[in-house]
């Protein structure tokens, strides 16, 4: 990719695919770019308020990602059931972790899984750990209860969530600026989008 097509680019993250996003690699490439341009906003638009543009972002974003609706990390619809349609288990109906044990190792894999919960673990291990959610919101669950990979991929896209909102209040303000941030970002921190 040419530079001066990378420097027009570089925000687009929808169009970077999943293989790579879910990289540590690719972590940290955003972390920079987002210091970076963290840092250029404080510099360049010293009145807008940073800290109170992410915390209204967070909530959003929260939001938009239990919803599967985060630009470039939607859930795909294939015209089906959606794997937590099919995997749902009504915790309504069960009234002890004995009754979850009932539904099988298998069952109860595809219903923690449908909900990014660790899978494995004995019966009673997963029973147990679909039954937290009987009485505390998916969202409000320990972390340690939820699988890995999708811990990242969610850091991942709170990061490019937060570069692109001040990439657009960069280029709303002075477009001028976010080319020069544009070009420099570019310069200090090269990524093949592939």
């Amino acid at each position: 990719m040419e530079y001066s097509a990378y420097v027009g680019t570089f925000a687009q993250t929808e169009k970077i695919s999943h293989s790579l996003k879910a990289t540590r690699q690719y972590k940290e490439y955003l972390e920079h770019i987002l210091e970076y341009l963290t840092s250029f906003m404080y510099r360049t638009e010293p009145l807008q308020d940073i800290d109170k543009i992410f915390t209204k972002l967070q909530s959003e974003f929260e939001e938009q990602w239990a919803n599967g609706e985060v630009p470039g990390w939607e859930n795909k619809g294939t015209g089906k059931k959606s794997e937590s349609q099919e995997s749902a288990v009504d915790l309504d109906y069960y009234n002890t972790v004995e009754e979850l044990v009932e539904l099988g190792p298998e069952k109860l894999k595809e219903a923690l899984t449908a909900r990014a919960l660790k899978g494995g673990g004995t019966v009673q291990q997963r029973a147990k750990r679909l039954f937290l959610l009987k009485h505390t919101p998916l969202e409000q669950l320990d972390r340690k209860h939820f699988a890995k990979g999708d811990d990242l991929k969610k850091e991942i896209a709170l990061v490019e969530v937060k570069m692109k909102r001040l990439c657009e209040i960069l280029d709303e303000v002075s477009p001028y600026s976010f080319y020069v941030f544009a070009m420099t970002c570019a310069f200090n921190h090269p990524f093949q989008h592939g």
